[in-house]
């Protein structure tokens, strides 16, 4: 059955051309679509969170640096994994006293206050990184065993 609306249409366009004008429309829209789901996986993905600390979280200029830069957040993780590695040989009670003892929270805390949230900007951020990571592995490389160095 004919649209009596197109079958009068003023332009002169008739229902099929109409539709062949639709569907051609159509599969550009698909095509234009398959080619952004192609390239998808090329595109550049900002890093969702830093190892010491959750993105959506980021409260102060330097948590959302390291957010933003790839760079300074892998060096982020480099840092947590160290000193993971380091915290699990050298945390915990003292055989004599009882006290609980974790040096390298101690140390990674005033690094963290003094060092890395004083710095403005990424330049100092990955200077205080790179600086923090060699520390990490010559001060502790007893902890972290020869895979450490």
């Amino acid at each position: 059955m004919r649209n009596p609306v197109l079958a009068a249409s003023p332009t002169g366009i008739t229902e099929g051309r109409y539709r062949q004008r639709a569907q051609g429309k159509h599969v550009i829209l698909r095509a234009a679509i398959v080619a952004a789901l192609a390239s998808a996986p090329f595109l550049p993905i900002r890093a969702a969170h830093a190892a010491g600390f959750d993105c959506k979280a980021a409260k102060t200029h330097v948590e959302h640096l390291i957010c933003a830069e790839p760079e300074l957040s892998r060096l982020d993780d480099q840092v947590k994994a160290l000193y993971d590695r380091i915290q699990a040989e050298t945390a915990g009670r003292d055989g004599e006293t009882g006290e609980w003892r974790d040096p390298v929270a101690k140390e990674q805390t005033q690094w963290r206050t003094t060092v890395r949230d004083r710095c403005p900007d990424a330049a100092c951020l990955k200077s205080a990184y790179v600086d923090r990571i060699a520390a990490m592995k010559k001060n502790w490389a007893e902890a972290l065993g020869p895979a450490g160095k």
